[in-house]
């Protein structure tokens, strides 16, 4: 998915689900399943607080190194 994600998951996935969570700064989010962490990142930027974690150990390194940037 990369940086940005795919185009299915911008522009259906993220919209809807970032409207249904209306995140904000005093959010505080747990992601279950987060694979790459690119959601979490978003949302991180929206302001909300974020815990996400994944089952998969590449996943977590994925997110990791998204957080390093």
């Amino acid at each position: 998915m990369g940086d940005e994600s795919n185009e299915f998951h911008r522009e259906v996935v993220r919209p809807k689900v970032t409207k249904l969570l209306s995140p904000n700064p005093t959010d505080y989010i747990l992601d279950i399943a987060c694979g790459n962490g690119n959601y979490s990142s978003y949302l991180a930027q929206k302001g909300a607080s974020i815990v996400a974690f994944d089952y998969s150990k590449k996943m977590i390194e994925l997110a990791e190194k998204r957080q390093s940037k």
